[in-house]
């Protein structure tokens, strides 16, 4: 993937889109395209955050611990 290819896929998205150009510039060396078998486990919850996923197609599905905030979330 190119890192002209990258930069869009930075722009279209409707959050990271917002940003300036030169903020997603100094974001994009950290990058990193990667695709999974479907199934696959992303994370777990409670985990610590490591990176930011950006799907640029297929889905994604949580499961489990449906009733329980996340971590540091608000409770119920």
């Amino acid at each position: 993937t190119s890192q002209v290819a990258l930069m869009q896929a930075l722009l279209n998205d409707p959050l990271l889109g917002q940003c300036s150009h030169a903020s997603l510039a100094r974001l994009l060396p950290h990058v990193q395209p990667c695709q999974w078998e479907a199934g696959a486990t992303l994370y777990h919850a409670g985990d610590a955050a490591s990176a930011l996923y950006l799907l640029s197609s297929g889905t994604v599905r949580r499961q489990g611990m449906a009733d329980q905030p996340p971590p540091g979330g608000p409770q119920r």
